[in-house]
């Protein structure tokens, strides 16, 4: 392998390596959307037992 071909593999592993880091922030961003949806979604149910416990 000369440096042309050494170079072309270095270019093609960081673009390899930035679509990975760019795939695992989105993971990231959607699991922590999922969290809080999950959060939430919990708090109202919560929120119902409690006003049910209130009123009932």
């Amino acid at each position: 392998m000369n440096n042309n071909d050494l170079q072309t593999l270095i270019v093609q592993l960081l673009r390899k390596l930035d679509e990975t880091n760019e795939r695992l922030e989105n993971l990231a961003d959607r699991e922590e959307q999922h969290q809080s949806e999950e959060e939430n979604y919990l708090s109202a149910i919560r929120r119902a037992i409690q006003n049910d416990n209130i009123i009932g």
